[in-house]
């Protein structure tokens, strides 16, 4: 659970750091330990021009110890994907994104 933002990437890895707050400028998510799931991403389809960022409401289901079913709203609908969690300390997350379709 927390509130995380992104802050680069090792290989196909996602580097995120604990935070109080969304970053208002940056990738970011909240998970929460009722299962709901905030994420903070493109709010368009373009990437032309600044990015602009809103938040998406969703859900998170846990798989495993190291794997969450993510179920989330987007710009144009809502998506399902697969967070594996790859390395986790008190203030740091490395995570791999997995966009499957969500059916094993």
């Amino acid at each position: 659970a927390g509130t995380w933002v992104e802050e680069g990437y090792e290989k196909d890895l996602t580097v995120m750091e604990r935070a109080g707050m969304l970053d208002p400028e940056k990738y970011g998510f909240i998970i929460e330990p009722d299962g709901s799931f905030t994420e903070r991403k493109n709010a368009s389809w373009s990437d032309a021009g600044p990015k602009t960022y809103a938040d998406f409401e969703g859900e998170w289901i846990a798989l495993s110890d190291s794997l969450l079913e993510i179920t989330v709203d987007f710009w144009g609908g809502t998506m399902v994907y697969y967070l594996q969690i790859v390395f986790l300390e008190q203030d740091l997350l490395k995570v791999r994104f997995d966009y499957r379709d969500g059916e094993d």
